[in-house]
């Protein structure tokens, strides 16, 4: 008869199963997102930067909606083909509580710093009303039918477009998860704590990146709206948008005239409203 394992042994062993799942679990997922990413390249990218090389003018989309819609998912796919290389080697062939995956993300962290914040600074908080206003072109209406029904596991652009802005948020719960479940002598202990740091600066950097990206968007948006001033919307100058409301001033009769002021953090606008506009 085997000896019965102790209460600290059993949760032990429990906690070496639990580390193995979830790094397959990275793999799994990390696997099924290249091929998401492989998809939207090879049957929307590729082919629609091929149609304005070939066709300029009269193409699909312009160079603008290109970036707009797809910015550097090429550049997103190629690092994450490589990290998915480097990740899997680390599980193949190695006991559970061997494994160790922790510099894999540290390495990798620099990487995907600067792919995911380009990519985040260029992802429209409106991306779906820009892809809702490409596809009310007939022709690409048609060309997106087809290629998704060529391609299998994509349900929707939209759905793979999101991915990028997800998939940073991801890795560090699917982190945070094997560190609880990693005891501290192990060697991965102190590479996960790294992990973690690495990938919160990189969550950090793409949330700056698109609140910068907004930012600016939302300045250039109020300078068109206004007549006869201009706002400086150079993304290296310090002046930020505050908030925007509306007033009336009265002028001692019944009539009371609109107005809307503009809050920035250095100055304050206040511009005469059309009656007519609500």
């Amino acid at each position: 008869e085997e000896p019965k394992m102790t209460v600290a042994e059993t949760k032990s062993l429990k906690m070496v199963r639990l580390r193995g799942r979830l790094a397959t679990e990275i793999v799994d997922t990390e696997q099924s997102y290249v091929k998401s990413m492989a998809s939207l390249v090879s049957l929307f990218v590729t082919p629609l930067r091929q149609d304005l090389e070939k066709r300029k003018e009269k193409a699909m989309l312009s160079q603008l909606e290109l970036d707009k819609l797809f910015g550097n998912i090429e550049m997103i796919l190629e690092t994450n083909k490589r990290f998915l290389a480097a990740v899997s080697e680390r599980i193949q062939n190695v006991s559970p509580k061997d494994i160790t995956v922790g510099d894999v993300f540290v390495e990798y962290s620099q990487s995907f710093a600067l792919v995911y914040s380009n990519f985040a600074s260029d992802f429209s908080p409106s991306y779906s009303q820009d892809l809702g206003s490409s596809l009310e072109k007939k022709e690409f209406a048609r060309f997106c039918e087809k290629q998704l029904k060529a391609g299998s596991d994509l349900s929707s652009i939209g759905s793979v477009l999101i991915m990028p802005i997800q998939r940073i948020p991801r890795y560090k719960m699917l982190l945070q998860e094997i560190q609880k479940n990693t005891e501290p002598a192990h060697p991965d202990a102190a590479l996960l704590t790294k992990a973690i740091e690495c990938i919160s600066d990189v969550a950090t950097g793409m949330n700056t990146a698109r609140a910068a990206s907004d930012h600016q968007s939302k300045l250039a948006e109020l300078s068109a709206e206004l007549t006869n001033f201009k706002i400086d919307s150079n993304p290296n100058a310090s002046r930020t948008f505050v908030k925007e409301g509306h007033f009336q001033v009265s002028s001692g009769t019944a009539f009371q005239r609109p107005y809307r002021f503009l809050l920035f953090s250095d100055f304050l606008v206040v511009c005469e409203q059309d009656a007519s506009v609500g």
